[in-house]
């Protein structure tokens, strides 16, 4: 070969190769070498079959026969397996020669990878476009789309199902025009600041927002994320309104009125017309996606066939407490509740093989055995072919309309138990008043034992504290208080006489079992203070009760008084059992006991609560664990409650 030739093939920048008329190498440039992986001295005068065992029987080789018997000139695109079983992929341009065969070779690898990705993306993106038009034919929430105008205009493209039932608008009134003319002030002008914040600060802005529309006055909670081209301007806001009205409202009611809830019945309906939605690059398509899902106050998900998980949003998350890399590829029923799984999983097949749409009430279980109840709907996924891919749905936080629920029928039930109680204190209250008389008529005896005098006062004491929690009883049955005159209390000396007039609670019937219990006092130099005597004791020997009863086993209570800003605080600590969390929320209320109903009513503390409510006090439990025991606290005003 001429030098002059060579040095040309040698700075090409494809791979040349000659064969001669025996299949042997006869020339290799250094990009023939590379793509060989090889070296050029493991080749050269070495035939192709000695080299590549079985190349003989590829299509290749046959291509290279033809070009030498037929001396014609071929094209092939070939995929070259090497020895080490990596592979790589060239285009072959094969040209006789004199010599035998030219190979000129280019390494077109990668143009084979971007092609197969650009495939499975326009598949993804076929995919995505179908789960964004399922996600918004679902949702039971308002969705929007608004084209963003100069000079701060906003216009409607787009609105779901929900819009217009919600609103009771027409669309036709909607869509096209702009947010000027169809949401009424005073609500316009706050939308528009936040559509702006929005597109300035370029995130997802949420606000309660207030409207009348011809349906009636709407609460949202409303959420709008902006939507960039590849030039970084704002063409889109993409919105979603969840209907809050009923939960204001029936905040308002608990407000108002705790004894009078009403039930919270209003459920998302679900939509199933089809939107007609504009195909897109894979890329928006994912952005959209994100757009609507990760921001949406309502738990979105997509299982496969099997009902395993392939995608859920960070709303599914925070109910669940999951974490993203646990949850995939897992059972969707893992995270309901055990008791409701059998009943739930019969639903769902149910509507599968009905081929119908599901939809349940049902409770989720986080890691923290935290339970959430939603409203969990789902529905088939088709791909382009018609073959069933999965399915999408959501799950919808309902556990404050199932609290809710609940209270209604507590309170109902207070209401009744309320009406009896307060009937029976009125008997006891009479009987308590024929007590104090005959106490009131030996106390006047002549020459009296100063113990027996004694004993006379601490019963008077007793049952004036009996009479006083009737009364309380017959205030929580819904009784009117009468008015009492308020009178100057000296703490430290009503403490000390409830301890002395409690002593057989505290110390003789306890001591009589084996046990011992200890009262310790640290009274600090306290004003007086304003309230009803009769009242402020009754509920300071609740919670001396209490701490007793939380001592089976004796241990000590420690009493300290102090002021605190304009409150005189009395705390009372145990060395009892302590409580867990959930006595510890529910001590203060009505009917609430851990005793038992043959030991207690459960109307002491929340007894004490309403009388320290009514003097413009506060309790509270300051500290408790369980088997080292509890602190409570009782706060009192200085100044009379107007």
């Amino acid at each position: 070969m001429e030098i002059k030739l060579k040095n040309i093939l040698d700075n090409l920048i494809n791979g040349i190769q000659i064969i001669d008329f025996n299949w042997k190498y006869s020339y290799l440039n250094e990009v023939a070498i590379n793509h060989s992986k090889s070296s050029r001295e493991e080749l050269l005068g070495y035939t192709m079959m000695e080299k590549h065992p079985g190349i003989e029987s590829t299509e290749m080789f046959k291509v290279l026969e033809e070009c030498m018997l037929e001396r014609t000139t071929k094209s092939v695109v070939n995929e070259f397996t090497y020895p080490d079983g990596s592979k790589d992929w060239f285009e072959l341009k094969v040209q006789p020669i004199s010599d035998g065969l030219l190979i000129i070779s280019n390494d077109i690898s990668k143009r084979i990878q971007v092609e197969n990705e650009l495939k499975i993306a326009k598949e993804r993106a076929e995919e995505n476009e179908q789960d964004i038009s399922t996600i918004y034919n679902t949702v039971g929430n308002i969705i929007f789309k608004l084209a963003v105008e100069p000079q701060n205009n906003y216009r409607f493209v787009s609105v779901n199902h929900e819009f217009v039932r919600a609103t009771g608008l027409s669309i036709e009134s909607i869509i096209g025009q702009l947010v000027n003319d169809v949401i009424p002030e005073p609500s316009l002008s706050m939308v528009l600041e936040f559509y702006s914040k929005a597109i300035a600060e370029n995130k997802t802005i949420r606000w309660e927002e207030v409207s009348d529309y011809p349906t009636g006055k709407l609460t949202g909670d409303v959420s709008v994320s902006p939507i960039y081209n590849t030039e970084g301007q704002c063409t889109f806001l993409v919105g979603a309104v969840h209907d809050i009205t009923l939960r204001k409202q029936a905040e308002v009611l608990l407000q108002r009125k705790k004894e009078e809830l009403e039930m919270l019945n209003d459920t998302l309906t679900q939509t199933n017309k089809e939107l007609t939605i504009s195909k897109e690059n894979a890329e928006k398509s994912e952005y959209k996606i994100k757009a609507l899902t990760e921001q949406s106050p309502i738990a979105i998900y997509r299982t496969d066939v099997n009902g395993d998980y392939t995608y859920v949003n960070k709303k599914w998350l925070e109910i669940t407490g999951q974490i993203e890399n646990d949850v995939l590829g897992r059972s969707w029923v893992n995270v309901v509740h055990p008791n409701d799984r059998s009943e739930i999983i019969k639903s769902w097949y149910e509507a599968v093989n009905e081929k119908m749409e599901w939809s349940s009430e049902h409770r989720m279980i986080n890691k923290k055995d935290e339970i959430t109840w939603v409203e969990g709907t789902a529905t088939k996924l088709f791909n382009s072919g018609g073959d069933l891919i999965g399915y999408t749905g959501t799950n919808f936080d309902i556990t404050d309309r199932k609290l809710a629920e609940k209270a209604v029928i507590e309170n109902q039930r207070i209401n009744v138990i309320g009406e009896m109680t307060s009937a029976i204190a009125h008997d006891i209250n009479n009987s308590l008043q024929s007590i104090s008389g005959n106490i009131m008529l030996a106390t006047l005896q002549p020459n009296l034992d100063e113990n027996v005098k004694r004993y006379l006062d601490n019963m008077t004491q007793i049952v004036a504290d009996a009479a006083q929690r009737a009364k309380i009883v017959q205030r929580f049955g819904g009784a009117n208080q009468n008015k009492q005159q308020y009178s100057d209390l000296d703490i430290n000396l009503l403490i000390e006489k409830i301890i002395s007039s409690s002593q057989h609670l505290w110390k003789d019937e306890v001591e009589k079992e084996g046990r011992s219990i200890s009262v310790q006092r640290e009274f600090n130099v306290l004003p007086k203070a304003l309230g009803v005597e009769g009242e402020i004791s009754a509920v300071f020997l609740n919670v001396l009760k209490n701490c007793i009863e939380a001592m089976p086993n004796g241990g000590e209570i420690n009493i300290r008084t102090y002021l605190d800003n304009d409150c005189i605080n009395i705390a009372v600590s145990d060395t009892g059992k302590g409580m867990d969390e959930g006595t510890k929320k529910r001590i203060f209320q009505p009917f609430f006991t851990t005793k038992g109903y043959d030991a207690g009513r459960g109307l002491g503390m929340s007894g004490a609560y309403s009388v320290l409510k009514e003097h413009g006090g506060r309790i509270w439990v300051e500290r408790t664990e369980l088997g080292i025991g509890t602190t409570i606290i009782m706060a009192l005003p200085l100044n009379k409650p107007e």
